[in-house]
């Protein structure tokens, strides 16, 4: 179970009704979903919270919860209660968790341990299909009444999370390439136009006794001399923007290094390829036909 907001006192820290997830637990719950232990140790069954009583007697925090209440300090030793309740001793700090949501960052949570629980996970070896029945089997032999339902992997969850994202993902990826392809052959367009109005200038050059060579790398490097200053003014723009663009990055910098080289490169190597066409064509004019257009 997993309520918010709840009246969270520190001891040595003046809070107030903090915005902080109490998280209740059972058994190897941490164990199960690998949950990697940071400082002290994870609850077990002498830490079991009474659901009617004074309060629990240990507490495992979250790392932003530690990052928050004791910051540069060990959390472990120190005292927290919610609710008015009794003071519950903090005997580890655990990695956070996105219980909630995967583009959120995860709230400063409090687990504390409780003998029942309403769901149960599960971690082991083998198909989904060959697991369930004996999970069934297990829980029956312990409360005949406890009816399983709703029965996921975790995969399946992550993927149900992650749905519309992917989905987002795709479609801004199918408009990404179509953008490419039209850049594409608009810039193919405007450079072949480009190497038609020099076409006397490529035959002047030709009849003086330029290689091909020579005429091929003049296009090219008109092509990137173009294509360079479209990427610095958009490298600059995507600069001034990053923090517009972060709330719609997951897993991702703003100022990622790989994609603030990869994406110039690719859009190098696509503007190579659109002057090849032209280059090709205006190294193989006949200078004569070039001086008398």
């Amino acid at each position: 179970m997993l309520s918010l907001g709840v009246h969270l006192e520190v001891e040595g820290y003046v809070t107030g009704r903090e915005l902080v997830a109490a998280r209740e637990t059972a058994g190897d719950y941490f164990q199960a979903m690998q949950i990697p232990l940071l400082e002290g140790r994870y609850l077990n069954d002498g830490d079991i919270w009474p659901k009617f009583g004074a309060g629990a007697p240990a507490a495992v925090v979250s790392e932003s919860f530690a990052r928050r209440y004791f910051p540069g300090r060990t959390a472990a030793g120190h005292r927290l209660r919610i609710n008015g309740s009794s003071w519950s001793a903090i005997v580890g700090v655990v990695g956070d968790v996105r219980h909630s949501s995967l583009e959120e960052a995860p709230p400063p949570i409090v687990y504390f341990q409780n003998g029942l629980a309403d769901s149960v996970a599960v971690r082991a070896a083998g198909t989904p299909d060959a697991i369930v029945p004996l999970v069934r089997s297990a829980l029956a032999a312990l409360n005949a009444g406890i009816a399983v339902t709703d029965v996921q992997t975790m995969n399946r969850y992550v993927d149900q999370a992650m749905a519309r994202r992917r989905f987002q993902t795709v479609a801004q990826t199918s408009f990404a390439t179509v953008a490419v392809f039209l850049a594409l052959i608009g810039f193919y367009a405007l450079l072949s136009y480009a190497v038609m109005q020099r076409t006397a200038e490529v035959g002047v050059r030709l009849a003086l006794g330029a290689s091909r060579g020579a005429v091929i790398g003049m296009v090219v490097r008109y092509g990137l001399t173009l294509t360079s200053a479209g990427l610095a003014i958009g490298l600059l723009l995507a600069l001034l923007l990053t923090q517009t663009l972060a709330s719609f990055l997951y897993g991702v910098r703003p100022l990622d290094p790989i994609t603030f080289v990869a994406v110039p490169g690719f859009t190098l190597a696509v503007a190579v390829l659109a002057c090849i066409g032209p280059a090709w064509r205006a190294a193989c004019v006949d200078p004569v036909e070039a001086l008398r257009h």
